[in-house]
């Protein structure tokens, strides 16, 4: 299986919070609406955050909102800050 470089795969963004929760499968955290999988994976292709037109389209939003995101893998219970949690992801591809 190719490495997953997407902080957003597997999560979901609760309503009117900054946490990211880690819920498993290919759940995409960028898709506020209806909490589906991962586009990029659906069509075929690994997921990449770098690649991804849904976080292309949300780049305004991640940039304000970055400051005050954390994510929540399971077993965490302070979480990461967006930038620590990015380049976990980003380098280990986990």
């Amino acid at each position: 299986m190719p490495p997953r470089r997407c902080p957003f795969y597997g999560f979901r963004w609760p309503e009117r919070t900054a946490h990211l929760i880690e819920a498993g499968g290919n759940e995409c955290g960028l898709d506020l609406d209806i909490h589906g999988s991962c586009t990029m994976e659906s069509a075929g292709a690994a997921p990449d955050f770098d690649r991804c037109q849904t976080a292309a389209t949300l780049q305004w939003f991640l940039f304000l909102a970055s400051r005050r995101l954390r994510f929540f893998p399971s077993g965490s219970t302070a979480g990461l800050a967006w930038k620590d949690w990015n380049h976990h992801v980003m380098q280990s591809g986990k």
